[in-house]
């Protein structure tokens, strides 16, 4: 505390009373006084009228002025009057007091003792101490300010908090409120072990992992399974460190449990949508409906399971006939809609007139001929997909209505006034340039953005054609089977086998056309449809088919081959491929050749290396390793006998 320093020579020592204060014989009143001025404190005696009749050095320091003959609660307190706190009972009764006071004045607060001091007379005086405890009780208001704000948010935390020893059996000090809403256990029905609530199976794991920590001096995070006092199991996450007292060689550990066991099971779900999505690629080359091995389509494949494992609107991009409808429908049967229908929608069949009738639907009466309602394509995809084929065909005015209906706020039926919702996600596709469309003003911008969220571009086919073979084979197995296995019209060689001959039955001829062909006596053409098989391409055809820029893409593809599993050859579509000629067979009659053997060997080997090529699509190094020969040598070959891959 601040003194203020007194220089007032006046006797401020009432003898008597300091006699009675220091009762020793021996001490004169000087050695008296200088034991009362060692006291750490505000010492002062008053009589039984209130006048203070001592007052020790400190005290005068404090007050500025000597005080003595002066009531002591104006001086210390400003009152007229005596102080209500202040009882002289217990004096007469012999007894001490020892109170703690509030200066109003100063706003100081004190720790007083009052000691009765008998004179003679038989009166009484009595003796004060005052210290100033002001820091002291301010320190102690704070703490419990601050405990009271700790046990405020420790008692309303979500999760629970706590502390414990690193004993056998993990003894609780502390739990906070909390455990109750967590466990079902009071705090004090937790004391005992903190051990009662891990589960069994997962203490090991919880020790181990906290007594490394506590080696390394390291906080943790743990996530393990506990049981509530209800008997069910609940994931959590517990978060804390070690506690280190200086006195007391084992540590305390002090942390934080919280709930996740939504969570947990949220990320149980996506670990095992995850490993569903994976395990649906069965083959690299062939996902679902989807044939590809490409690394164009390995990133479509990709595309498609974050798609799936989305919800938002999706897009696909790419030319007519690469196959989008396909990655849409891969993306519904994948995803968690796949329960819901896939209605498809193609934008660009639609009539103006009907396209909203057909989108929202209509209420009896709402126009001529509309006898009953009819709910239209956003109901019928209620927790579905809606894929828009060709989204670019939708007006500017259909636009506006599909967008409010996609972002939420509902649509209206022709004729209705009560708007209805439909859960639904949209997929939509088309070939066209949807920023030029937008440029133009045939696509309005905020039904762009809305539609173009999750793009996924199909790569036409002239940009993968190490899948055209794969393509080829498929199709060709696919039609032979649809038209009935091992009767597809086409050459029959002996001894030549189907591609897939271990699925294939034969089909019967069906009776109206085995009774018309015997009617007109077509001399063994029922024994010809019985024998053929599905035919197979000759590695030039097949290096001609690769070659060939597919302006349809994988629907010009399909069709071809449909349309050469009926035939039987290639010759309508012998224009737009480039088949090489006939090569020299290896078994030719060599001495009739007028070069000589030289010429009839390199012929030979012309032969031989273009089959080759043909076989592995013109790849260079599996060629060579065919052939048994470097890829050096093979290209320098190539070059000498003037090879060249014939290109559409």
């Amino acid at each position: 505390m601040d003194f203020i320093p007194c220089t007032s020579d006046k006797q401020h020592i009432n003898k008597p009373l300091l006699q009675l204060i220091c009762p020793y014989g021996t001490m004169g009143n000087a050695k008296a006084e200088e034991i009362i001025e060692t006291f750490d404190c505000l010492l002062y005696g008053c009589s039984q009228e209130y006048q203070i009749e001592f007052m020790n050095n400190q005290l005068m320091g404090y007050l500025g002025r000597d005080a003595i003959g002066a009531l002591c609660h104006r001086v210390f307190f400003g009152r007229a009057s005596v102080c209500p706190w202040c009882e002289h009972k217990a004096f007469h009764k012999g007894k001490s007091v020892r109170e703690e006071i509030a200066d109003p004045v100063r706003r100081r607060w004190y720790l007083r003792m009052k000691t009765p001091i008998y004179r003679p007379d038989g009166s009484v005086s009595m003796l004060m101490m005052l210290h100033d405890i002001t820091a002291q009780k301010m320190a102690k208001q704070s703490l419990r300010e601050s405990e009271r704000k700790f046990s405020t948010l420790m008692n309303n935390l979500p999760g629970m908090a706590f502390s414990c020893d690193i004993d056998d059996i993990w003894t609780l000090r502390f739990a906070s409120k909390g455990c109750e809403r967590l466990l079902g256990y009071l705090p004090s029905e937790l004391m005992e072990n903190k051990e009662l609530i891990i589960h069994p199976d997962d203490l090991t794991m919880v020790h181990k992992q906290i007594n490394e920590a506590l080696k390394k001096n390291e906080g943790y995070q743990i996530t393990y399974r506990i049981r509530t006092a209800s008997g069910q199991n609940k994931w959590v996450l517990e978060q804390g460190e070690g506690v280190y007292s200086e006195t007391f060689n084992s540590p305390m550990v002090e942390g934080y449990i919280t709930d996740i066991s939504e969570q947990k099971k949220n990320e149980l779900r996506l670990q095992k949508e995850n490993l569903r999505l994976k395990n649906s690629i069965k083959e690299l080359y062939r996902f679902r409906d989807i044939i590809g091995k490409s690394p164009a389509m390995q990133a479509v494949y990709g595309h498609i399971l974050e798609g799936a494992n989305s919800s938002v609107t999706l897009i696909v991009l790419g030319e007519s006939g690469t196959g989008k409808e396909l990655v849409a429908r891969a993306v519904h049967d994948l995803s968690d809609r796949s329960e819901g229908r896939f209605v498809t929608v193609n934008c660009g069949a639609i009539p103006e007139n009907l396209f909203e009738s057909e989108f929202f639907g209509y209420k009896k009466g709402a126009f001529s001929g509309a006898i009953a309602d009819k709910k239209g394509y956003l109901d019928a995809a209620h927790r579905g997909t809606l894929f828009l084929d060709e989204v670019g065909e939708v007006s500017i005015g259909m636009q506006v209505k599909l967008l409010r209906a996609i972002e939420g706020y509902g649509y209206l039926p022709v004729g209705g006034h009560e708007p209805r919702h439909s859960d639904f996600r949209i997929v939509a596709a088309t070939h066209r340039n949807l920023p030029e469309l937008v440029k133009k003003g045939k696509m309005r911008e905020d039904f762009y953005y809305r539609i173009n969220i999750f793009p996924i571009h199909l790569p036409p086919l002239r940009e993968r054609r190490e899948d055209i073979p794969l393509l080829m084979d498929h199709f060709i197995s696919g039609f032979g089977s649809n038209m009935g296995p091992g009767t597809v019209p086409g050459r029959h060689e002996p001894g030549e086998t189907t591609l897939e001959p271990g699925n294939r039955e034969r089909r019967p001829i069906p009776p109206k056309l085995k009774a018309f062909m015997a009617d007109k006596n077509w001399p063994s053409s029922l024994c010809q449809l019985r024998q053929r098989v599905a035919p197979r391409l000759s590695e030039r055809e097949k290096s001609a088919l690769v070659a060939y820029c597919w302006p349809g893409n994988v629907r010009e593809l399909k069709n071809v081959m449909e349309r050469y599993c009926v035939l039987g050859s290639l010759d309508f579509f012998k224009e737009k491929l480039r088949i090489p000629p006939d090569t020299v067979s290896p078994l030719m009659d060599l001495p009739l050749q007028e070069g000589g053997l030289k010429d009839a060997m390199g012929k030979v080997e012309e032969a031989i290396i273009r089959s080759a090529l043909e076989k592995h699509q013109w790849r260079r190094i599996d060629t060579a390793r065919e052939l048994k020969i470097t890829t050096r040598t093979l290209q320098r070959k190539i070059n000498y006998h003037g090879l060249r891959l014939a290109h559409g």
